[in-house]
Order: C-alpha cells, then structure tokens, then sequence
C-alpha cells in the first residue's frame, strides 16, 4: 500500500508536467463521432474542474448531485453513472459506466475505460485498455491498448514498454516508449494532430496527420549541457532570490532556537520522516469525501515546502562561518556557495545523493520544528506568571 500511495503522489507531480511546447497543426473533426465538445477553456486547463459536491443539477427529467467516489478494493467495477471524480486503488479496476462527468485517478494492476468520460483520466497500472472516450489521459504503464472505438479528444500523454493504437487521438500524442504500433481504423487518420515520441514507431503513411517528431535517447544519460547551464541559472537565481529575504528578514524571527545547527540529526530525522509521512497522510485524506480539502491543502503546502528546503539548509550549514559583525551581503555569498555544492552533488552517484537526501531532510525538519516553535506554549501555573512578572 505504501509503495501505491508513493506512485500515486509521483503520477500528479511528474505526469502533470509532461509536455511539449509545440502548436497542434489544424484539423477538421468530425463532430458527429464526440458526444459533446470540450471549450477552448477545458482544453488550456488540463483537468476540467466539475461542479461543487453535492449541488444537484437537472439532467432532463432525472435530478442528479455530483458526488465524487473513492474506492480501495481488489475488484473494482463502476458500472452506474458518476457526476463527480473517481479515485480507485486496486488490482483490477473497471470503469464500465455509460457517462462519468468528472475526472478520474487510478492506482492498479490492469485497468479497463469503457463508457464517456467527461473528464481526463490519470492512471498507473500495469496493463491499461482504453475502448471509451476520454478528454484525454494521463497514463505510466507497461502496455497501453487504445481500442478501435476509443477516442481521445485532448491527446494522451504516456510512459510505456508497448503502445498498441487502433482508436483516434484528436489532438498530440506524447510517448516515452520502447514500441508504438499504429494500426489504420474506418476513422483516417489515427491521430489528427503530431506525435512526439521515443523507441520505435510502427505506422503507415496517414495515419498521423501531423508531424512525427523523434527523440533521440542515449544509453549513456549523457547531459545535455545547455540545458543543465539554463537549469542551473534558473536555480541560482531562485535561490537568492529566497536566501536574501530569509537573511534581510532575519531580525523579525524571533525563535532563533528553534534553528539550533547543533541540532542536525534531530532535524534530519524529523524531516526525513516528514518526507515520507506527509504524501501518504495527504493521499488518504484525498480518497475520503470529507477530507478531501485538507488532504489538497497538505499537499500544496508539501510542494510549497519542497521548493524552499535546500535554500534554507545552505543558510543553516554556512552559519558555520557566520561571524558577528559579518554582513548581510557576506552570509548570502556564503549561503549561495554552499547551495551550488549541493547543487553540484547530484552529478555525483550515490554520495551525491545521500548528501542531497540528507539536506533536503534537514531543510524539512528546520520548517516542521521552527512551525513547532511558534506554538504558543501554556504556563503550567499562576506561580510561574508571578515568579517572571517579579523578575521584571
């Protein structure tokens, strides 16, 4: 189970962000083949936002209330209609309901979508087969079979062994993959806009009818240096930007001792634990109804945190050449030196990454004892107030 949760939590924040810049070449679509057209505004969010849980609406003679289902089970078979999100943890998991309007997540072994999905669709599985029509999908797999009938309006976006396509793709098609087989259906072409891709690509003359864009992968891993020197600016920059305000605002903190350095091994292992406890705290609170808000929130602070931890490490390890009359200016050269050894530690294998791990941890820890510190604490007694009252 830890290890579903884990994979779930990397599913939002890797595939989410799997993109290519690129324009989609202009189609004609026949409208007659969609049950309905997403807006131009669905199409630029990505996840398309339903109704707040709960509101009823008048679908013709038949009131319905959106509500959203979550699922922990060996077999999972959603047959009826849902108006809400599907979350779905299991070996087996089936969505065979004729319409979901929502949008659905999936942790499995093998997955089936049949029906019209209103919505896009995440899933890790093993084996996922797609015979319905999703707004788009979201898919880390071992093999992907997109059925003749399938039909993926806003473009699938995968890391796969194996991707069979026999159905439609009205927009791009984005794969880290090892093989893609494209087999012609009665609707020319498979995909209406371009594939960008890795591995090999098995397909006829029209069935794509944009572009196919290849990209090379080497064995090797080797670094492509002028996008690790943009990265790198981009990271230093960031990071003074950080480092600066935590140094200029430092007189406004007054739990100085909460950010004891001599303290590192606490902290390392109170944000080690963070590291690990909070995405699966988060993920449970997402898969109740109730809770789903505060798991939402838990999260996006997580992320938030995740941003800031190494910038304030490197502050936390250059303290150790602090002096007293030192500068401002000075304590964030010296911090910023230090995040660039860091920085540099992740091209070295193994010890660059327990290091790595270990500042993290410690930049985690510093954010939950220094939250800690600023609980108010409670005075045991009248007797104390009085005793601090007379020595004043």
């Amino acid at each position: 189970m830890k290890k579903i949760l884990i994979s779930f939590t990397c599913l939002i924040l890797i595939l989410s962000g799997f993109a290519f810049a690129t324009e989609t070449p202009e189609v004609k679509i026949d409208e007659s083949m969609l049950t309905s057209t997403p807006s131009q505004e669905d199409l630029d969010n990505g996840i398309m936002p339903i109704s707040v849980e709960g509101e009823a609406i008048d679908e013709g003679t038949e009131v319905v209330e959106y509500k959203d289902i979550a699922k922990i089970e060996d077999n999972i078979n959603i047959s009826e209609n849902v108006y809400g999100d599907i979350y779905a943890i299991g070996k087996n998991v089936e969505i065979s309901a004729n319409y979901i309007e929502g949008n659905i997540f999936i942790i499995a072994d093998k997955v089936k979508l049949e029906g019209n999905i209103e919505g896009y669709v995440y899933v890790i599985a093993s084996d996922v087969e797609i015979s319905g029509t999703v707004q788009g999908a979201y898919v880390l797999s071992e093999n992907i079979n997109v059925g003749e009938y399938a039909y993926i309006v806003n473009g699938l976006k995968t890391i796969t062994d194996t991707l069979n396509l026999k159905g439609t793709i009205y927009r791009n098609l984005y794969a880290i993959s090892n093989n893609i087989n494209v087999e012609k259906n009665e609707n020319n072409p498979n995909v209406f806009g371009s594939i960008f891709y890795t591995g090999n690509l098995n397909a006829e003359e029209g069935l794509i009818s944009g572009e196919k864009v290849k990209y090379e992968t080497n064995e090797k891993n080797q670094i492509d240096i002028k996008d690790e020197i943009i990265n790198f600016i981009t990271a230093i920059i960031s990071t003074l930007i950080i480092i600066s305000l935590i140094i200029l605002l430092q007189k406004n903190v007054k739990n100085d001792n909460c950010l004891d350095k001599k303290s590192y091994v606490k902290n390392i292992c109170i944000g080690l634990l963070s590291l690990i406890v909070i995405p699966i705290i988060s993920i449970i609170l997402m898969v109740t109804e109730v809770l789903l808000p505060i798991g939402m929130i838990l999260i996006m602070l997580y992320l938030v945190s995740a941003f800031i931890v190494l910038p304030i490490s490197s502050i936390v390890i250059a303290q150790n050449w602090f002096k007293e009359n030192m500068s401002k200016i000075k304590k964030i050269g010296i911090s910023i030196l230090v995040y660039i050894v860091l920085y540099i530690m992740k091209y070295i294998p193994i010890v660059g990454f327990i290091v790595r791990l270990l500042a993290i941890s410690l930049g985690f820890g510093l954010i939950i004892k220094s939250l800690y510190c600023k609980i108010p604490k409670k005075v045991k007694n009248k007797e104390e107030v009085d005793e601090k009252v007379d020595e004043k």
